[in-house]
């Protein structure tokens, strides 16, 4: 795809990387919502009365039941956000790691090799791993937790909360590269 929207002996322009990537992202994103949602309800059921969880025993299961008990519409139930989110991820990984190869290697400092490919990796990830997290956020229980401490909203964002958490415990940094703390804390 890269070669085809490039000139010829140039390279892709950014801001067709980013409609590419919105693209793909968005396909990805609403063909990927049933899995997502049935993984969300697996991950929450543990939090459920004993009467109200679903107990799906696997994820084909889970998607069976969804669309023979509340009908196949449901399996598309949020849809739009899943969409969105995945456009920004796709977006911030794919468009900004190829922005950010290039400029890594047009500073001299580095050459097209593992180094190089792990450092774009790693800040095109950092630039879109947050995003991932807003799937599990709760606005309701968010919303009466702002009333009690404003700061609340700060914790998604994980640089804030590894701050706060950071005198309590100094391993917390290393939760900053793991996707899941922020759901967890």
């Amino acid at each position: 795809m890269k070669q085809r929207l490039g000139s010829t002996g140039s390279d892709v322009p950014f801001y067709k990387r980013v409609a590419v990537a919105a693209v793909a992202g968005a396909c990805g994103g609403f063909v990927g919502t049933p899995g997502d949602m049935v993984n969300v309800r697996m991950q929450n059921d543990v939090k459920l009365p004993l009467d109200q969880r679903r107990n799906y025993k696997h994820a084909i299961d889970g998607l069976v039941r969804v669309a023979r008990e509340e009908g196949v519409q449901h399996l598309f139930r949020g849809a739009s956000s899943a969409t969105f989110r995945a456009v920004l991820m796709t977006v911030g990984q794919l468009s900004f790691y190829d922005q950010i190869k290039a400029t890594l290697l047009s500073s001299g400092y580095f050459h097209d090799n593992l180094a190089c490919h792990f450092a774009s990796s790693l800040c095109a990830v950092s630039t879109s791993k947050n995003i991932n997290l807003m799937k599990f956020w709760e606005p309701a229980s968010c919303a009466v937790n702002y009333r009690k401490n404003p700061n609340v909203l700060l914790k998604f964002w994980e640089p804030a909360s590894c701050a706060v958490n950071y005198r309590k415990n100094p391993n917390v940094l290393l939760k900053f590269w793991e996707p899941a703390s922020c759901a967890v804390n």
